[in-house]
């Protein structure tokens, strides 16, 4: 019998990309137009091959699984209050609705919310729409103001340089992380408040969510030390 024929590289990239971002199983991921086009599911091993412990597409699994969950993770660091509010399981009924609607078109995963407030106008099944979507909006300006580029500051001798009869003409320049927002509902007092109960809760103002997962597929325990004494981080 002949060798089955490897897959051109561009061919091998759309088809890992189709079975990696299919918002379902990877059987499912593999049956679709996408990825059947250009692979059969029954011929994965050309393009994944086995190892000593998983077959080709359990180990295509890994990658399968992890997409939607880096994801989650890359809207979750924009948007913690939001996802804080909505609690888990709407959280990632929102993110996998979010993403199937605006999935990662760059290299960088740091424009993916972007589009998330005014996508929340019309995202089914949310509760207090309104209020969500002056939260999405707060959060978004406070991560576009971290992400913008410092402008020179404005240093007293330039001030000292203006003659009298120019100060009609001066107009003041902000830097670009500046952010206006008029928002309709309380979500800078709620934020504010989330982030007080986090640093009692946690000791940090940041962490508004801590994690339980039931179904764990790998655990990763780093040990540090000395000889002497030992230290583990997850």
């Amino acid at each position: 019998m002949p060798e089955a024929r490897a897959l051109p590289l561009p061919e091998l990239q759309r088809w890992m990309q189709a079975a990696i971002v299919h918002d379902g199983p990877l059987q499912e991921a593999l049956a679709a137009p996408e990825a059947a086009a250009l692979l059969p599911p029954s011929e994965i091993e050309r393009a994944v091959l086995p190892s000593a412990t998983l077959s080709a597409a359990e180990r295509l699994d890994v990658y399968h699984g992890m997409y939607f969950l880096r994801m989650a993770e890359a809207l979750e660091t924009d948007y913690p209050g939001l996802a804080h509010f909505l609690g888990e399981q709407r959280w990632e009924r929102l993110v996998r609705a979010y993403v199937a609607a605006h999935p990662s078109r760059s290299y960088t995963l740091n424009a993916l919310g972007r589009a998330l407030p005014e996508w929340l106008r019309a995202a089914p099944g949310l509760p207090r729409r309104g209020f969500c979507h002056d939260l999405a909006r707060l959060e978004w300006a406070a991560t576009e103001a971290f992400d913008a580029q410092e402008a020179p500051r404005l240093e007293e001798a330039a001030l000292a340089s203006v003659r009298p009869e120019e100060w009609p003409g001066v107009r003041f320049v902000p830097q670009p992380a500046l952010r206006l927002l008029e928002l309709r509902w309380n979500a800078n007092e709620w934020l504010d408040s989330a982030r007080d109960e986090a640093a009692t809760a946690f000791g940090n103002a940041a962490v508004l969510i801590e994690k339980y997962i039931q179904t764990p597929r790998l655990i990763e325990v780093q040990v540090i030390g000395d000889g002497a004494r030992a230290e583990h981080l997850f």
